[in-house]
């Protein structure tokens, strides 16, 4: 007779779980599947009821995150992650099944949250946390194997960003091996991921470290070499010469892939965070700016000082703008950056509400130009376009526009068929020109004419909500919001400034008085990079801002990200030695990261409401009226409404009379759509129609 085997001690195995702090959930037998349905991630059980909920035989998963002190679970899905994960991953608890061991590794980590890392719709690797569970050793498999224990160590302790980093890096290393050419190029193939490390910012001693661990997974004869081809390459890097780098690497990985696994590898980012909207409150979360970008080189940062004592208010973001495009019009259009023959032509665009210090921004400018000199140069206003253009085809052929009413102007063009659209378009084809020449616009009655390298300037200032609304009607097509950089205080009151003075720097006025005069021999002057690796943090940028802006969504805005910062860069430059230019690291570091905080800004002003066609751009609007019903209270014309709208709700007829811009069916077809797809919901409250988000 044949013996049966022995069911598995489920009561047991989940009490020697409990005592290394992890909370066990019931299976079924040889599966993954919850026994108990519905309801087990909520399930905490204690060893006074393991008897109540494990049966003999049963198989016993793991409660990821909180429920089990913070320890989570890295699945690897590939091989391939796995193989990497062996030489990469700290050192920490560890078990798998026999034909696939070490493949889950577990870690503490306090506030982790559940991640995917997805290629071509398959899962490499995953983070487990709160709301997850994995199963746990000894139990069965489907395919009957057993789970087993690999390394039985405490559990590491690891920061959430920490443990987010391994594991990107792991399912980028993952993807990268099943890539690897089998035959020729593998040489070539370990130069250009070496080189794509150290092009992407990575230190060299994680770049070898990666590198090295990558190099173990392989089964290559040629061992040796690449690990020289590896030394060889950071070397070559750090002397400035030219290496390969994701190019070169593109052609053993399709551009796709290649996309996200640039993602997965880029370095931590310091200047930013992400940006965020939060449903029922009045103001956008604007990410905060780094208090590294307030130290600005040179005459930026003296002029940036200047403009804080003199100002009524405390708004160090936009006396850094004053001090970039003071120094801007200071260099009378005589520079250009090297290799890319970029203007110092800078377009900034001053965000806040109501007497929260724009005008006072606004001022300074014209203050700095009436001080140098060069008052005649800036303008806060015009009678006409006609008025602006007859200036800028005045010798020097130079204009700063303080344009203090940029919302009101800007609504104007919301008619692509409409004169205001065509000659603000035309305005703003003059960023980035004053190396160039324009050609001539006709005009109503009279032609605007040709202009020989044009210098045109903007500072502009607007309310939010206007802004938005002036942003959101007219065409993103017209490209103004790549152009400008943004500089947001958000919607809050800024502090007082009760020291104030109007004591105007002699350093600057020195300074300005040598660009002024200044005659170079060769004409414009070339501000020039310290070395190779300042000019290549830009191509670098490019190449990111351009696969970035060619994505779906609000990525528009990338557009022109490498352009503003080589200008901002370039500014810098000029106003830390004005004969002899030089673009350092530090520069190289704050002019990006800069650009980078003002595109954060622009996504989480306009993001909800940019897309590429009319009517996907439409339901972000309207979507976002319904989010945010506090922005809108003055725009209710009873108590009712009001008080809906300070539950979250926006009644029907306030939300028709927010799109009275958009046609009765295509307004009502985008609530259908909105409500089928589950984004908002629609009823009746007190009898009143209305809608509110889901998520």
């Amino acid at each position: 007779m044949r013996k049966a085997k022995r069911k598995l001690d489920a009561v047991g195995a989940a009490r020697s779980w409990m005592e290394l702090g992890i909370l066990p959930v019931p299976l079924k037998p040889r599966s993954k599947i919850p026994s108990g349905g519905k309801g087990w991630n909520t399930l905490r059980v204690t060893t006074k009821t393991l008897r109540r909920f494990f049966e003999p035989g049963d198989n016993l998963g793991g409660l990821w995150g909180e429920p089990s002190g913070w320890i989570v679970d890295v699945d690897l899905d590939w091989n391939e992650a796995a193989t990497f994960a062996e030489y990469y991953l700290p050192e920490t608890f560890i078990y798998g099944r026999r034909s696939r061991p070490s493949t889950h590794y577990l870690y503490r980590v306090k506030g982790a949250v559940s991640l995917g890392k997805v290629i071509n719709r398959e899962k490499v690797v995953e983070i487990r946390s709160t709301g997850s569970q994995s199963v746990l050793p000894p139990s069965m498999h489907p395919d009957r194997e057993r789970y087993e224990i690999n390394s039985d160590v405490p559990f590491k302790s690891l920061g959430k960003a920490e443990l987010e980093r391994y594991v990107n890096r792991v399912a980028a290393a993952g993807v990268l091996l099943r890539n690897f050419p089998t035959e020729g190029g593998r040489h070539d193939f370990i130069h250009s991921l070496t080189g794509a490390l150290m092009w992407s910012g990575w230190d060299e001693d994680d770049a070898a470290e990666f590198m090295e661990a990558f190099l173990k997974c392989l089964d290559d004869e040629e061992g040796s070499d690449r690990k020289l081809t590896v030394k060889n390459t950071i070397e070559h890097f750090k002397k400035g010469d030219r290496i390969a780098g994701w190019r070169v690497l593109s052609q053993f990985v399709s551009g796709d892939v290649i996309k996200v696994i640039r993602e997965w590898l880029a370095p931590p980012k310091n200047y930013m965070t992400p940006p965020k909207l939060i449903q029922g409150e009045t103001e956008v979360t604007i990410p905060p700016m780094d208090k590294a970008l307030l130290d600005a080189p040179g005459m930026v940062g003296d002029i940036a000082k200047w403009s804080t004592r003199r100002s009524y208010l405390i708004q160090p973001g936009f006396d850094i703008a004053v001090g970039l495009i003071c120094t801007a019009l200071a260099s009378c259009n005589k520079y250009i950056v090297q290799g890319w023959a970029t203007p110092l032509q800078p377009y900034f665009m001053l965000l806040a509400p109501t007497a929260a210090g724009k005008g006072s921004a606004l001022d300074s400018v014209y203050q700095f130009a009436a001080k140098c000199k060069m008052g005649s140069t800036v303008f806060q206003g015009f009678q006409s376009y006609y008025a602006l253009l007859d200036k800028l085809g005045e010798p020097p052929g130079m204009a700063c526009w303080l344009w203090d009413e940029a919302a009101r102007r800007l609504k104007a063009t919301k008619n692509p068929s409409s004169f205001d659209y065509q000659i603000v378009t035309w305005l703003l084809a003059l960023y980035g020109r004053a190396d160039s020449h324009v050609p001539a616009f006709p005009g109503r009655k009279t032609e605007i004419p040709a202009l020989e390298r044009p210098w045109l300037s903007l500072m502009a200032a607007a309310q939010p909500a206007q802004l938005i609304d002036s942003v959101t009607v007219s065409d993103l097509a017209m490209g103004l919001l790549n152009r400008f950089i943004l500089f947001d205080s958000g919607d809050g009151t800024p502090k007082a400034n009760l020291e104030r003075t109007d004591a105007f720097p002699s350093s600057v006025l020195a300074k300005a008085k040598i660009m002024r005069e200044l005659d170079p021999k060769h004409f414009p002057m070339e501000v020039k990079f310290d070395g190779m690796a300042e000019y290549a943090r830009f191509r670098d940028f490019d190449e990111e801002a351009r696969l970035h802006s060619t994505a779906e969504g609000d990525n528009e805005i990338w557009g022109r990200a490498n352009q503003n910062a080589l200008m901002v860069a370039g500014i810098a430059a000029v106003g830390v030695n004005p004969t002899r230019p030089v673009i350092s690291s530090e520069i190289t570091d704050w002019s990006i990261a800069l650009v980078r905080w003002g595109i954060a800004c622009w996504s989480a002003r306009i993001g909800e409401s940019t897309a590429r066609t009319f009517r996907e751009r439409e339901s972000k609007v309207v979507e976002k009226y319904i989010r945010t019903p506090l922005k809108y209270l003055n725009r209710a014309s009873n108590h009712k409404y009001r008080e809906l709208m300070k539950r979250g709700l926006m009644p029907h007829s306030v939300l028709q009379k927010l799109c009275r811009h958009l046609q009765g069916r295509e307004f009502s077809e985008i609530l259908d759509q909105l409500v089928e797809a589950q984004l908002v919901g629609a009823g009746e409250d007190t009898e009143i129609e209305c809608y509110w988000a889901l998520n």
